[in-house]
């Protein structure tokens, strides 16, 4: 509809001429305008009444610009892109590029009741999880993903906008949202409460939203496609029921997608696919699978001659697997298949499972600092020295797996020390070897660099006396470590601040993995906390919770083996059922295969 009273203030009215509103809410209201200053067609975003209302103080003003300031980070195609932001007394205005289109709220309501077509939503769900994966990737989380927030093209091509709930790092400001009851002011009016359309649990309970927030609204999003149903249609979040299973709703739906999609809706966060990135690898995985055929494939299991072949192929490599087992001549493990229980825990399968062959060598650089903070004036660490000490005896013990084990603790554990064992292991380790490295200590967040931090080494000075920290180390050093070394099977684990910066998920989106990537390298980070989590050095005397969870890990005695996916299940499960306030991070660094790295447990 056009009007001539619009909502932009007048310095807003004298570049642009606004021709037509798109949207007018108590929230928000969105126009098609022409700038005059560069000729251009643009959209105009502006507060609705009710936002300006809530404009109160500075601290408000800041946080209407959190749209604005994630969408300045995000660099995707899949996302609306924002050409400017005028600051004005009636709030932000966003200057947008033109999208011709409608939204997905739109498209569904002009087909009330009707399912979009399987496909159509197969692709749409590909193209929105490799678009939020460019908005994780900018440690932008959006928090308010729904079908008013995704922008279709005449073809049906998705963009993101509505990043108005979006938080990233270091951002002030962003709390958790809000879910109580409107309050009132007082005058007696009732305040106006901004939430989402589809909250993650943790989000309802208070907790911080993280990637896989987004990924449970993507859930939300794409059954509500498949289905022409909400998916939680209860007003009172708490009150959710698991829906239905897609496919059982819609006939037409195929399993697989089905099954994605229960899996994104899932309560706890660790049941869900841990990145944006995960869903679009497994939609690639299927992409061009019909119903028909995915049909076939799932029943074809149960025809006799495939039974009958599958049962002959299993004994033939049950006995190559029993002999490889076996100790060769020179004494060294045989293949460790990946149990598929922990594959489901795995960022980024695809479902095939990973061959390990033996290892030549294995080095372990163990790093813990501790009390020695004291004396740079750091807070003391009263665990992190005896946590390494307990993993270099657990190795120890290990008697069949042959460890070479380096220990950096207390005043060793400098800069220099760090680096120069690093480069000694990056030396020896052969291309059939593995390494593990761990360090336990003190991390800082990069200031500048979402996805980088600081470890502070023994001996090094507080950033007032080296404001270039020239006594610190960068995490890249360790992301370093994975591009130049031969080693076949790398894990770093983290248990420091801000860890999850070096387990930032970017892998790519697009690449369907074959098993021969599977049965190569396997590049592993695990972190005892997300890239913006303090996290717990543990009551004094005992361990680290991340320890104390590694530790019991690798002293399970029912089981042959340990591969890095089950080792983070086991760590992840330890820290939810001790109500740990912490969430360890799980991811393969970029443009590395996606193996496992196996600790065999028994000889």
């Amino acid at each position: 509809m056009t009007t001539d009273a619009h909502p932009f203030p007048a310095a807003v009215s004298e570049r642009f001429d606004v021709r037509e509103e798109l949207v007018r809410t108590e929230l928000e209201v969105l126009a098609r305008a022409q700038d005059r200053t560069l000729g251009r067609e643009v959209v105009l975003k502006a507060l609705g009444p009710a936002a300006v209302e809530a404009l109160a103080s500075r601290e408000d003003r800041e946080r209407a610009l959190r749209e604005a300031r994630a969408l300045a980070r995000i660099d995707g195609d899949g996302v609306v892109r924002l050409l400017d932001v005028l600051e004005t007394e009636r709030g932000p205005v966003l200057v947008l590029e033109p999208f011709a289109g409608e939204s997905l709220a739109e498209r569904l309501a002009r087909h009330a009741g009707e399912p979009m077509d399987p496909a159509d939503v197969r692709r749409l769900a590909f193209d929105l999880a490799t678009a939020l994966e460019s908005v994780h990737r900018a440690g932008v989380v959006h928090r308010g993903l729904s079908t008013g927030s995704v922008l279709l093209s005449a073809a049906g091509r998705p963009r993101l906008t509505g990043f108005s709930f979006a938080r990233w790092d270091r951002a002030t400001g962003m709390t958790s949202i809000d879910y109580g009851r409107a309050s009132s002011d007082a005058a007696g009016s009732e305040a106006v409460v901004l939430r989402p359309t589809h909250p993650a649990p943790e989000q309802v309970a208070g907790q911080p939203a993280d990637a896989r927030s987004d990924v449970f609204a993507l859930g939300c999003v794409l059954y509500e496609c498949l289905t022409a149903r909400n998916p939680f249609p209860a007003e009172d979040p708490v009150d959710r029921v698991a829906p239905p299973p897609a496919h059982k709703l819609v006939r037409d739906v195929p399993r697989d997608l089905s099954e994605l999609v229960e899996r994104c809706l899932a309560r706890n966060p660790l049941n869900r696919p841990q990145s944006a990135g995960e869903v679009a690898t497994q939609l690639a995985a299927f992409a061009d699978e019909s119903p028909a055929e995915a049909g076939e494939r799932r029943h074809a299991w149960w025809r006799p001659d495939v039974m009958q072949l599958a049962l002959a192929g299993a004994a033939l490599f049950a006995v190559w697997v029993f002999a490889l087992r076996g100790d060769g001549e020179d004494g060294e493990r045989g293949v460790q298949l990946l149990d598929q229980d922990a594959a489901s825990a795995t960022v980024g399968r695809s479902g095939a499972p990973a061959l390990q062959a033996s290892y030549v060598a294995s080095h372990a650089l163990l790093i813990g600092i501790g009390e020695v903070y004291a004396d740079q004036r750091f807070p003391a660490l009263s665990n992190a020295e005896a946590d390494v000490a307990a993993l270099a005896a657990r190795l120890d013990e290990m008697t069949w797996e042959n460890w070479q084990t380096t220990t950096l603790t207390g005043a060793a554990a400098t800069r220099q020390g760090i680096l120069s064992a690093l480069r000694d292991v990056e030396h020896r380790a052969g291309p059939d070897d593995r390494v593990f490295i761990y360090y336990a200590g003190h991390g800082e967040p990069h200031e500048r660099a979402s996805e980088s931090g600081w470890i502070i080494p023994a001996g090094a000075r507080r950033q007032a006396e080296d404001p270039s920290r020239a006594d610190w180390i960068r995490f890249d050093e360790f992301s370093r470590f994975f591009d130049e070394s031969e080693a076949k099977h790398i894990l770093v684990a983290m248990d420091c601040c801000y860890s999850g910066r070096l387990a930032a998920p970017r892998s790519a989106t697009s690449t369907r993995y074959s098993e021969r990537f599977l049965r190569s390298k396997a590049h592993v980070v695990i972190t005892s906390g997300r890239r913006f989590e303090v996290v717990s050095d543990g009551v004094a005397g005992a361990h680290s919770p991340f320890t104390r969870a590694f530790l019991d890990a690798l002293s399970r005695t029912d089981t042959e083996a340990m591969t890095s996916s089950a080792l983070y299940s086991e760590i992840a499960d330890a820290f939810v059922q001790e109500g740990i306030g912490q969430t360890p991070q799980f991811a393969y660094p970029p443009r590395q295969s996606l193996g496992q790295f196996v600790f065999f447990l028994q000889p």
